[in-house]
């Protein structure tokens, strides 16, 4: 995996194995947070840490896609927020960032085979 200058687009293997990693941190409750991807094997798994993970599409130029859902509910510290590290064959080549109350509460990430 490797991360292009196209925001949120990274160049990976055909078939690569990817996980998405969304820790709470400040307050922002494990419990508000959830993901999907369009990918193969797709498996969110709830809990202290929520992560996702999947398989992108196999072939060249074909694009995987990903979205993580953040809710910050009323109740939420002002300083909470989610760090997201997305990693890709064997944790090789990693990613993060932060998502807050002010930023875009959805991002997308989108993986295509090169």
């Amino acid at each position: 995996m490797k991360k292009t200058n196209l925001g949120s687009k990274y160049d990976v293997e055909p078939g690569e194995h990817i996980k998405i990693v969304m820790t709470p941190k400040e307050g922002a409750g494990e419990s508000n947070v959830t993901a999907k991807s369009n990918g193969s094997n797709s498996q969110f798994s709830a809990g202290t840490t929520p992560r996702l993970e999947f398989d992108c599409k196999a072939g060249q130029g074909l694009t995987t896609s990903a979205v993580v859902s953040c809710s910050f509910p009323a109740n939420i510290p002002d300083d909470a927020f989610f760090l997201i590290k997305i990693s890709g064959k064997a944790g090789e080549d990693t990613d993060s960032l932060q998502v807050t109350k002010s930023d875009d509460h959805d991002p997308e990430f989108r993986f295509e085979g090169v």
